[in-house]
């Protein structure tokens, strides 16, 4: 991946010599032209690919957007082809570390709630299981959202002004409704399982290395484990129903694609799933007794 901020070094085998590159491990050359030529004598390891964008601009005054255009295609080409080798940004690194450390869950934090597989949650209001939930969700996976500025280049608070950190906040507003739309998925989940059972400490949430999800003890009755069910998934689906509703008033990308992504937890309740085949279970059930008291 060639960006403005990569610092591009040809690779030991390949040197220019004149209006050629010359590839001595395979016995190749290539013609260069005269941009091409100016471009190829600025990889050198140091200067990145905006440094080298701006040499090309003032040598043959072309404008730098166009330069940055020409010297990015250029570049990319040749790294695709073998001859370039590119550092990537730091940031693209310590995103790549970011990530990496999620995924062996290595956290400077031990046993505190970032390295917890089990955080119980009080009550049995709605607006207060949502609150604890959505606060562990998002501590769970911070690690989205500093993926997407740490890739994107600009912190958040330049959202604030300047356009060149536009383009990041489609993602940046649409990550934390991903985080939302799960929290109100599980907290749908526990919100029902306490009201219909009664108990303010049924049920606890639960983390594994991709996945989160309330778990709870057996519940005696069908009617009960399908009601809790449906209402995990069915809670963000009305609320992206209206979110596109909205969206129909009020076009906005936005609005959307929040609206899409709280719908799509509809997946939810199709067989595949655990509330899904639970539904499909229950409905069945429900089926094959009516058939049985009819006869």
């Amino acid at each position: 991946m060639i960006v403005e901020s990569s610092r591009p070094r040809l690779v030991p085998s390949v040197h220019r010599d004149g209006n050629h590159m010359l590839d001595r491990a395979l016995g190749r050359s290539i013609g260069l032209n005269e941009t091409a030529r100016q471009i190829v004598d600025g990889i050198d390891g140091a200067r990145s690919v905006g440094e080298i964008a701006s040499g090309l601009s003032e040598r043959f005054g072309v404008e730098e957007r166009k330069a940055l255009e020409d010297t990015t295609e250029l570049i990319d080409a040749l790294h695709r082809g073998g001859l370039v080798r590119a550092r990537f940004p730091f940031r693209c690194r310590l995103a790549y570390l970011v990530v990496t450390l999620r995924a062996f869950d290595v956290s400077l934090f031990r046993g505190g709630p970032l390295t917890r597989k089990r955080l119980d949650i009080r009550g049995k209001d709605f607006l207060a299981i949502l609150a604890q939930v959505a606060f562990y969700v998002c501590l769970k996976y911070w690690w989205l959202v500093a993926y997407l500025v740490l890739v994107g280049g600009v912190p958040p608070f330049v959202l604030l002004g300047g356009s060149a950190a536009q383009p990041l906040l489609a993602p940046l507003i649409l990550c934390p409704v991903l985080l939302l739309g799960v929290s109100l998925h599980e907290s749908a989940h526990l919100y029902v399982l306490r009201r219909r059972a009664g108990d303010p400490w049924l049920g606890y949430l639960s983390f594994s290395s991709i996945k989160v999800g309330i778990r709870r003890p057996r519940i005696d009755g069908e009617r009960l484990d399908h009601d809790v069910a449906v209402s995990g998934p069915l809670c963000p689906v009305i609320c992206g129903v209206a979110l596109s509703t909205l969206n129909a008033i009020h076009p906005s990308f936005l609005l959307a694609a929040s609206g899409l992504l709280l719908t799509a937890h509809a997946l939810s309740l199709l067989p595949p799933s655990k509330d899904g085949k639970k539904l499909f279970s229950y409905a069945f059930t429900q089926r094959q007794t009516e058939v049985k008291r009819e006869h």
